[in-house]
């Protein structure tokens, strides 16, 4: 299963590339927000599949994959209402942190590269590529949002931070360790994204493996995770911000 694992980001990045040559070399145009939103929550899904059927055949117990309650808190309710409100400053904190890469990336790349689609590629990856508005409507963001964003942290955070963190725990007693690979992994997940993309993933993925290891409970990364794909999500949403998120000017 660690190698199916550690696999799965080259048949990420093989969909998403192959979805985008179909895309750009037959239909001459970008792929649709309802393409995206299918496309990466159904590879998740299937993984998340796999993953589980792998987790009962091996008869382990959930609660050491992190589905319980942070042992830094006390009881369940306050456990819960402080979860959240961490969760979300950090998720918050993540969306901002960037945001703010990616307008230093695609300031320094107009200044030095100009609009070079190598260039571009290999730092920003397909998503360079994307139109510069998702293309949303007011009254059918909310659903489609909410459950990319649910779907996604959640399959990710139990394959990335649950089910990989304790795998790899019983292999070594070097926790950091154990959190830097399963942040490395996960930030080769979105290669897809570039460099850039998999730095902040790789970022993203140790901030929440940290949190894991420290309360022994998904709930923190998972409502922080939520929160900032759904904040990516709107502000992509809006007119001409995702060409300020991703691309050159």
């Amino acid at each position: 299963m660690l190698i199916f694992i550690a696999c799965f980001p080259l048949v990420t990045l093989g969909i998403f590339t192959l979805v985008y040559v179909y895309h750009y070399g037959i239909k001459k145009r970008a792929p649709s927000e309802k393409v995206i939103f299918l496309v990466y929550p159904t590879i998740m899904l299937i993984a998340f599949i796999i993953v589980l059927l792998d987790i009962i055949h091996q008869g382990w117990d959930f609660q050491q994959l992190g589905l319980r309650y942070p042992t830094l808190f006390f009881e369940p309710f306050w456990t819960t209402i402080i979860a959240i409100i961490i969760g979300i400053a950090i998720g918050k904190g993540l969306f901002e942190q960037e945001k703010w890469s990616y307008r230093v990336v695609s300031f320094l790349t107009t200044k030095w590269y100009g609009n070079s689609w190598a260039w571009n590629q290999l730092l920003q990856g397909q998503t360079s590529r994307f139109p510069s508005t998702i293309g949303l409507t007011p009254k059918n963001k909310l659903p489609p949002l909410l459950l990319f964003s649910l779907i996604v942290a959640t399959c990710e955070e139990f394959i990335w931070r649950g089910y990989l963190i304790h795998r790899l725990d019983n292999m070594t007693t070097d926790i950091i360790i154990v959190v830097v690979l399963s942040a490395l992994m996960f930030g080769s997940n979105h290669l897809y994204f570039g460099i850039v993309g998999f730095l902040n993933k790789t970022l993203h993925g140790f901030i929440w493996g940290i949190t894991v290891v420290l309360t022994e409970s998904l709930l923190i990364s998972v409502v922080s995770h939520i929160t900032f794909e759904y904040l990516v999500w709107e502000h992509l949403r809006q007119p001409g911000n995702y060409q300020e998120h991703h691309k050159p000017a």
